[in-house]
Parts: structure tokens; C-alpha cells; sequence
């Protein structure tokens, strides 16, 4: 990333000869842009659940079918994987806190390296916590929420870019820096989200194969 945004290391891609001097600015725009939508699916999925529990009978706006049905899955006990909060909370706290630091970045202001590392470490936990929702969406609840998974794709492109982007820096160590891989990554940064969503995608298609076959 450039040093007017970040640390005033010299990004992978400069130190390559510039193959890609676009890479540097794309970090605030992605914390800002998806944090800013995983924060509004995840204030939405709030207030669906809030309004269900206080009315059993009230169908969710995301729910169109029995497929896809934001309800069945909010009203899940893996809904509240930490006690009796929803995890729609923590989404709400994590992505303001994201959209907040992609703001102060475009505006100009350094991110310090210990915020980036610990950003490194929520958006790994993100990650990790994502890739257990799809297991508990796709093979126990049977169930898909539309809302969620753009909570998934907004979580995996903060993961992979705050990944790179830190890689790219040094702020995860010189020699991850240097290394060819992430040299290659940033000129081909949109590869990874691409590459889970295609799984993803290919993963829900072959298990609810019978299912779509019904609706269409």
C-alpha cells in the first residue's frame, strides 16, 4: 500500500517496478465499500430477527422460498453461535469498526502497524468463522440466507485484500514481502474472491442440485 495511506513502506508492487499502482489505493475503497455492505446486511439481519421474535408468524423479507429462507436460518440455535446474543451483533459491531478505518484511510489518515496487525487478526477470525457458516448453512441447516451470504462475500474480500495488502507492506514480514507469490497476488488481486466464490457457488449447486431442479 502507499505510505499516504499506510505505513510508509513501499508496496510490493512499486518495488516490482509498478506492475499494478492501482493495488495501493484499492484497501480503503474495499474496507469502506464492503464493510459499508456487510454493515447494512448485517443491521437488516438484526432487525428480521428482532421483528420474528416478536412475531412467530412474520416472514422475513429475505425469505422467498423454502430454499432460500433467511428465517429458518435466523431462528437456528447456530443463529447465536456465543450465548444468547445474535451473531448478527457482532457483525454489526466488526464491519463499523472496518468502515471506520477504511474512512480514516481515505481521508488520508496512516493506519499505525498495530492496527493493521489487529485487523489482520479479526478479519482472519472473520474468515474462519464465515467458512463455518457455509458447513452449518449448506450441510445442517439445508437452508440458504441471502443476507448472509453477502455478510460471507463482504467478510472472505476484507480477508483476502487486509491479507494482501499487509503481506504486500511487510507488515506480516520482510520476507513474505518479497516473495514472488504475493508480487504475483497483487497484480491478480481479484483472483482469491473469485476462486471462493466459485466454490462456493459450485458447492450449493451440486447439494441443492435437487432442490433447484424443483424450483425451476
Amino acid at each position: 500500500m502507499s505510505a499516504d495511506l499506510h505505513d510508509p513502506r513501499p508496496a510490493a508492487a512499486e518495488r516490482a517496478g509498478g506492475d499494478d499502482r492501482a493495488f495501493p489505493r484499492l484497501l480503503p475503497w474495499v474496507l469502506t465499500v464492503a464493510g459499508g455492505l456487510g454493515l447494512l446486511s448485517a443491521l437488516d439481519l438484526s432487525y428480521e430477527r428482532l421483528l420474528l421474535a416478536t412475531d412467530p408468524d412474520y416472514r422475513p423479507s429475505c425469505s422467498f422460498n423454502p430454499l432460500l429462507d433467511c428465517g429458518a436460518v435466523a431462528s437456528s440455535d447456530q443463529a447465536s453461535a456465543f450465548g444468547d446474543f445474535p451473531n448478527t451483533l457482532l457483525g454489526v459491531a466488526a464491519f463499523a469498526v472496518v468502515v471506520t478505518l477504511g474512512v480514516l484511510a481515505l481521508l488520508g489518515v496512516r493506519l499505525p502497524r498495530p492496527v493493521r496487525l489487529g485487523l489482520q487478526v479479526g478479519v482472519l477470525v472473520g474468515f474462519a468463522f464465515v467458512q463455518w457458516l457455509v458447513h452449518v448453512s449448506v450441510f445442517q441447516l439445508g437452508v440458504l440466507c441471502p443476507y448472509c451470504m453477502v455478510v460471507w462475500v463482504c467478510t472472505v474480500t476484507l480477508f483476502s485484500y487486509v491479507t494482501l495488502a499487509n503481506a504486500a507492506d511487510g507488515v506480516l514480514g520482510a520476507r513474505l514481502a518479497r516473495s514472488p507469490l504475493v508480487r504475483t497476488l497483487v497484480i491478480a488481486h481479484p483472483v482469491p474472491v473469485v476462486l471462493w466464490v466459485a466454490a462456493v457457488a459450485a458447492l450449493v449447486g451440486v447439494v441443492f442440485a435437487d432442490q433447484w431442479a424443483l424450483m425451476l
